[in-house]
């Protein structure tokens, strides 16, 4: 069968490619290997050639072979070979994640573990950072459209308390966008990318070393119509550092972010509405968002400084502030017109020693994170603010303190130790107040914990290794959950989400293999849902008890030296455990089976041609009764270009080339009823995207 399918699949590449460069069959004799390896990697001290405050790619993968667990981190320049528009063009590739954009929007559903699987918007869940600097607010929630793909040297993806260096607790782990500086950027770079729906994203970015000062500097303008009705965007970004060597030993960076976005909502489909016109904005007698204008726009502004110092060979210490200012305009059910302000320090100390005859890394830090909210909210008049219906102050305070020692039991095997205490203050005061006819909000709330780690590594050799751990997480209410609720005294009685978690992976690599695997399981105490009170009537509230278990595979096969096929698979199984409402039913929002996969064919000389797809292979339920259910699909795309460092490079590409009508991702409910069936968000049809970029 292989022998049918290879030249048939070496074909269509080839013509492929043979729109773009012709005559460039010679090409294809120039032996590229592009086999995926784990190699030993030897770091130099820092020098004039590289920054102290960000480590490289190969250090940030050498470092994430050390931990046991699941950790895995992209280049920016696989991701730049096609369209880089949504989070899902970034993260899309990395083992263990779900992204899925909400309607060809910067906005998606990103879950790790089933950690924040109920949003589609202002995720939760996931620690998200810049240059290992939170872009969270205080209370846990973030921003996709805080991020700029283009402007990143790398991404750091590590999954659940594989991601405890950063002080992270939650169930998911964290995502840490890495930005170019003057030491691998280069002097002048210029990307136009365009395409279907109106689509077109601009980037010019620049970088230098003048002595021991260097900087980078992105701008870019991302705009788009949509693919369905009343989805036009369009977000401008600035993103810029400078470092200053105050020493061969010590650095010290600053980092500027402004994000401009504005977002118009097309809402939900129902699945009829779907399969008739997945272009339709959601238009009800309950819900008409084009009447109400209902948009997101913000402007955000973020300052953060690092300081970095390399004491001597065994010792660094590395200390960060930051404060991010944030103004909402937000037009849905009411209009939200809300003004954050969020200011933190972190710092952590790592020292290296022999201790029992064996290499011990050992690392002690603490994160201090504190912001509060203005937030109003006003009836919505044609998307404009009419009368003030509500007025609150909230605050959010976070302080963890974190302890990792990872040993070398034995030449091949390492233990790794770990504790976090935990704890975090949510605070809300009603400053609105209607005589006689409404309830004081204002209340507040602890919660604390304590949460150890301990996991093994194995090195089989030099480029394999198997591992395991155990884990316990921690997650408090945002306060998305704590004061969604109209009419009710204080906040919502809410418990912390915790869970027990044990993992089992390996990864590595030989001639013809790479492979990045984890299983887990999770046993989750007071999982944060959406529950159905009575009928009709809802609100977040904590589960009894839930599991998570799943399977996060990379897997790449070499099939010739130019033939490369990649897979990542999901297996995602969330269950509820004997609940008094749903039973053993399984939670809603995520495909128990999704799969994407790519066959591509490197030419040489920077030329490659691809074909790409992906699949949910089974229907998963969209309300927690397991009533309505999201359909399977299959979408594929081809890819084609050419790529350098320097000078010209360029890409065309196809998205779902078949026009499949899909729901991308849902809504989550607790029940479906026959007034909210709209909960399904279309994925794009049909599209064709290029792109061209020049780097000097």
């Amino acid at each position: 069968m292989q022998k049918l399918l290879r030249p048939a699949l070496v074909g269509i590449c080839s013509l492929l490619v043979s729109v773009f460069a012709p005559g460039l069959a010679s090409a294809a004799d120039v032996d590229t290997d592009p086999t995926t390896e784990i190699p030993s990697v030897t770091v130099q001290g820092s020098d004039d050639s590289d920054s102290i405050a960000q480590p490289t790619f190969e250090q940030a993968r050498k470092e994430a072979q050390k931990i046991p667990g699941g950790a895995s981190v992209l280049s920016s320049e696989e991701y730049r070979k096609g369209r880089v528009s949504t989070v899902k063009d970034a993260l899309g590739d990395a083992p263990g994640v779900f992204v899925q954009s909400r309607f060809g929007a910067e906005e998606a559903r990103v879950s790790i573990r089933g950690s924040g699987l109920q949003r589609t918007f202002h995720g939760r869940g996931l620690k998200f950072l810049q240059d290992g600097v939170p872009l969270n607010l205080a209370d846990g929630s973030f921003d996709y459209q805080a991020i700029e793909p283009l402007a990143a040297d790398y991404i750091e993806v590590l999954r659940g308390a594989n991601a405890s260096k950063y002080g992270t607790a939650n169930l998911g782990g964290s995502v840490n966008f890495i930005s170019k500086t003057g030491y691998n950027s280069s002097p002048l770079l210029a990307r136009i990318e365009g395409g279907s729906f109106g689509y077109n994203r601009v980037q010019l970015s620049s970088g230098a070393v003048h002595g021991p000062y260097d900087y980078a500097v992105s701008l870019s303008n991302f705009a788009q119509d949509g693919y369905r009705q009343h989805s036009k965007q369009s977000t401008q970004r600035v993103f810029a550092n400078g470092g200053i060597k105050i020493s061969p030993d010590v650095e010290n960076r600053v980092f500027l972010t402004f994000v401009k976005t504005d977002s118009q909502l097309p809402g939900n489909l129902t699945k009829a509405e779907l399969d008739r016109d997945p272009t339709l904005a959601q238009r009800s007698a309950a819900t008409d968002v084009i009447t109400s204008n209902q948009k997101r726009d913000f402007v955000l502004f973020r300052i953060a400084d690092k300081t970095a110092w390399k004491i001597d060979s065994n010792q660094k210490w590395e200390t960060s502030i930051f404060w991010a200012s944030k103004e909402l305009h937000h037009p849905i059910f009411n209009v939200l017109a809300d003004l954050s302000s969020d200011y933190g320090l972190d710092s952590r100390y790592t020292t290296t020693s022999e201790l029992f005859d064996g290499k011990n890394t050992f690392t002690a830090g603490f994160s201090l994170m504190s912001g509060s909210v203005i937030d109003r909210r006003y009836t919505n008049v044609f998307g404009s603010e009419g009368t003030l219906t509500g007025d609150n102050l909230q605050s959010a305070q976070n302080f963890d303190i974190f302890f990792d020692n990872d040993h070398a039991v034995f030449e091949k095997l390492s233990l790794t130790t770990a504790v976090q205490l935990s704890t975090a203050l949510r605070k809300n005061e009603d400053r609105f107040r209607v005589s006689g006819t409404d309830l004081d909000n204002s209340d507040e709330d602890r919660f604390s914990e304590v949460l150890p780690r301990i996991g093994l590594r194995y090195d089989i050799d030099n480029t394999t290794q198997v591992y395991s751990n155990y884990s316990y997480s921690f997650e408090p209410p945002s306060f998305g959950e704590l004061v969604a609720v109209a009419n009710q005294p204080g906040l919502t009685d809410l418990k912390a989400q915790t869970a027990k978690t044990i993992e089992l992976g390996s990864r590595g690599s030989n001639d013809r293999w790479s492979w990045d695997a984890s299983y887990y399981f999770a046993w989750v105490e007071n999982e944060l849902l959406t529950y159905e009170l009575t009928p009709g009537v809802t609100r977040t509230i904590n589960a009894t008890s839930t599991y998570h278990q799943g399977l996060e595979l990379g897997l790449d096969f070499v099939i010739t030296n130019h033939l490369t096929l990649k897979n990542n698979y999901l297996l995602s199984d969330f269950h509820f455990s004997a609940d008094g409402l749903y039973g053993n039913g399984s939670l809603a929002g995520i495909p128990p089976h999704f799969y994407r996969a790519e066959l591509r064919y490197e030419f040489g000389l920077g030329y490659y041609a691809s074909i790409n797809g992906e699949t949910s292979l089974a229907k998963y339920p969209v309300d927690f009764a397991n009533t309505l259910f999201a359909d399977p699909y299959a979408t594929f795309g081809l890819k084609a270009g050419f790529a350098q460092s320097k000078g010209f490079s360029y890409f065309i590409e196809g998205k779902n080339l078949t026009d499949v009508k899909y729901a991308a991702t849902t809504g989550v409910i607790p029940r479906a009823t026959a007034t909210n069936l709209a909960q399904f968000l279309p994925g794009d049809g049909l599209s064709l995207y290029a792109g061209f970029q020049w780097a000097l």
